[in-house]
């Protein structure tokens, strides 16, 4: 059929943005940082004082988040509709190819566990939440980092396993997930370097920070994270002069020169997400501690104060935890170094958006949640203080057993009353569970058409579906305003996905009050159509996106000849 670009395994109309060998380095970079990491972890993890409590903590937070993040809907995709879809597409069907403008991270990553794991999307959701999962851990060794207290970072790893934003995140596919795991564990490896002078540990923490970098261009800001918590501690200002700190100081410069090239080309370009790193003066006013406002297409400004993304109860601890340690000097530069990172990550993350923000600023939200688990510290030791000290109530740890009850009960009810994103669905799930459906019994061998509506971006379809062993699927994308010309094959299905009720950037002379010019016109070439499977379903605009207020139609329709076509379904 004339006027389709075909999608194969190849993906050649959808040409990488980032060279192979870019994936290699990144590779390499991530390899380098899990040996150096693995290598010093032993002589941490005894310097750490890691006790009987922490184990029990640590355990039972990390068991809850896994199952939070496996008890719920899938949210693939995690925001806007085309870049998931291209992004697992790839991963699964695709030789080895450079990523996009967000960095190589991902397809090194994946590139090597795919090779031995089965290649499903399930297989990808499942490394997901067991990374997202493993940010409790890691956040609980960040808090030990700034501060000594045990019981702030206890709570600091029981806030990582249930803020709606890691929760809903951690379904899904989205990148950022596994690169705030390196972006954490740089700055408690460089703790552990200075606590235990260990050069090792030190060049770990340099080899982390330079594989976090590869996973979004602002994550080359992590070595100041590093640079921060050897600050704020005594023992780490000595080993900030020493020779060590400019061999790692070299050793990030070596391993993240790829991205750094890459960011500062998308600045001088004004493309890709680097081209935001750069806002007014308005977005900077929000993200200095102002909650995010609310327009027609989700918040801007610091969402870990927008009470419709988190529980109120997390950004009134971090507000009371950054009080608390200011109650001792020690702790005074720990308080002001995680506001200052956590408002460095919201600063160069303000693209409005609905998920998109929380997306963006979740490289913000670990420096909060030290700061909020400091509060809840500090508060649930003021309680244990005023119970009274009398019968059963005497012996300390009793008094303690229940003020953490209390601080657990306060944590429950907040999340219960406004748990923000963390079980919800938007039009991007939507929109795949109903393309699932319809394409769930269509044949081998079928051809599957939709408009490419090249003006737009992120319009792409989940494409791994019809690539099973039994079961291969020709899915096409009919460039604008051409048509193919029948005769058809026998099975052809036609798929309206919601981007097709986008007003954005309309072509000119549509008139904006139906589907789009685009889709209006591929639908009338290949009429009849009969539907399979279609969904009225309401889709929330998110980041570069205009729906309608009111359900929108999307689902699968059969052209041609009906022979080999499934009966259709309606919902």
């Amino acid at each position: 059929m004339d006027g389709v670009n075909w999608w194969s395994l190849a993906d050649p109309w959808a040409d990488p943005l980032l060279p192979v060998d870019a994936t290699v380095m990144a590779g390499l970079t991530l390899g380098i940082a899990l040996v150096l990491a693995v290598s010093a972890a032993p002589r941490l993890i005894r310097a750490s004082g890691f006790d009987r409590m922490d184990w029990l903590w640590v355990g039972v937070a990390t068991l809850l988040a896994l199952a939070l993040r496996l008890g719920g809907e899938s949210r693939v995709p995690g925001w806007i509709n085309g870049h998931g879809y291209r992004f697992l597409a790839s991963l699964l069907h695709s030789p080895p190819m450079g990523a996009d403008f967000h960095g190589n991270g991902p397809w090194a990553f994946y590139g090597t566990l795919l090779a031995f794991l089965p290649r499903r999307v399930s297989t990808i959701l499942a490394i997901q939440a067991v990374a997202s999962a493993l940010m409790v851990p890691a956040c609980w060794a960040l808090a030990r980092a700034f501060l000594a207290n045990r019981a702030a970072a206890r709570w600091t790893a029981l806030l990582a396993a249930t803020l709606p934003g890691f929760v809903y995140f951690g379904a899904s596919e989205e990148r950022l997930v596994i690169g705030l795991l390196p972006l954490v564990l740089a700055p408690a490896l460089a703790a552990g370097a200075a606590a235990t002078r260990s050069p090792l540990a030190l060049l770990a923490a340099a080899a982390m920070a330079a594989a976090a970098a590869q996973f979004q261009p602002f994550l080359l800001l992590s070595p100041m994270a590093v640079g921060l918590v050897l600050i704020v501690r005594a023992d780490g200002r000595k080993l900030l002069w020493s020779p060590w700190s400019v061999a790692a100081v070299a050793l990030f410069a070596g391993l993240a020169a790829e991205p750094a090239g890459q960011a500062l080309r998308n600045l001088m370009s004004g493309t890709g997400p680097a081209g935001i790193w750069v806002p007014g003066a308005q977005p900077w006013m929000n993200a200095l501690l102002l909650p995010a406002t609310h327009d027609n297409v989700g918040p801007t400004g610091n969402v870990f104060l927008n009470l419709r993304v988190t529980p109120l109860v997390f950004p009134l601890a971090m507000v009371l935890g950054f009080v608390a340690l200011h109650r001792r000097r020690a702790t005074v530069p720990a308080a002001w170094a995680l506001l200052a990172l956590g408002l460095l990550f919201v600063s160069v993350a303000l693209l409005p958006g609905r998920m998109n923000t929380v997306r963006l600023q979740l490289p913000a939200q670990p420096w909060f949640l030290v700061l909020a688990g400091a509060g809840l510290a500090a508060a649930t030791r003021c309680l244990a203080h005023r119970m009274p000290q009398v019968g059963f109530l005497a012996p300390g740890a009793v008094r303690d057993g229940l003020a953490a009850c209390g601080g657990l009960v306060l944590l429950v009810a907040s999340i219960a009353c406004a748990p923000g994103p963390m079980f919800q669905v938007f039009g991007p799930q939507r929109e795949r569970r109903v393309i699932e459906a319809g394409l769930a019994d269509a044949p081998s061998g079928c051809v599957v058409l939709w408009s490419s509506m090249t003006r737009k971006s992120g319009t792409n379809l989940p494409l791994w579906i019809g690539r099973e062993e039994d079961r291969y699927l020709q899915w096409g994308a009919v460039r604008d305003f051409d048509a193919p010309s029948p005769p058809f094959p026998p099975c052809t299905l036609y798929v309206r996905p919601l981007a097709c009720h986008d007003r954005a950037v309309r072509v000119e002379g549509d008139p904006g009050n139906g589907i789009r010019a685009e889709c209006a016109h591929l639908e009338e070439h290949l009429a009849p159509l009969t539907p399979v499977h279609m969904e009225r379903v309401l889709a929330e605009p998110d980041c570069l996106r205009e729906f309608p207020t009111e359900p929108v139609e999307i689902g699968v329709w059969a052209v041609g000849p009906r022979n080999e076509v499934p009966a259709p379904r309606t919902q």
